[in-house]
């Protein structure tokens, strides 16, 4: 038996997982539900490894299921989103040149406009998490 029962979630299916260790004395996860492995290696990355376990303890994140997942997509959608805002306002591109001249800003609001509510629904995932 683990003597410290901190979850670590899996990163590809959201699932809890408890830390093990190795022969070595090195933290690793294995989820059963998607198949993944995970070793932590060399003095930096267990150092890293054990603030992020340190970091859960805190409550500050949800560590197992379907809202990890969903919180992680929605940060991912969200980095995406403004990824290609900064390319549209930085770089002309091919649609800059084939939208009529009245029209240009709309790629640029609807961009505006998406990335608006997947912040709200991280705000709404905040909100929850702080009512219970």
């Amino acid at each position: 038996m683990n003597p410290d029962p901190t979850l670590i979630p899996c990163f590809l299916c959201g699932n809890g997982l408890e830390v093990k260790m190795s022969k070595r004395e090195k933290p690793y996860l294995i989820c059963d539900w998607c198949g993944v492995q995970t070793f932590i290696r060399g003095k930096r990355g267990i150092k890293s490894f054990n603030e992020y376990k340190a970091a859960l303890k805190g409550g500050g994140i949800i560590t197992t299921g379907k809202n990890n997942l969903q919180i992680t997509s929605l940060i991912n959608c969200l980095a995406e989103l403004k990824a290609k805002l900064l390319q549209l306002e930085g770089h002309p591109n091919v649609f800059t040149y084939l939208t009529p001249e009245d029209q240009k800003e709309l790629p640029v609001q609807v961009l505006h406009k998406a990335i608006e509510q997947v912040e709200n629904q991280l705000k709404e995932f905040l909100k929850q998490k702080n009512d219970q």
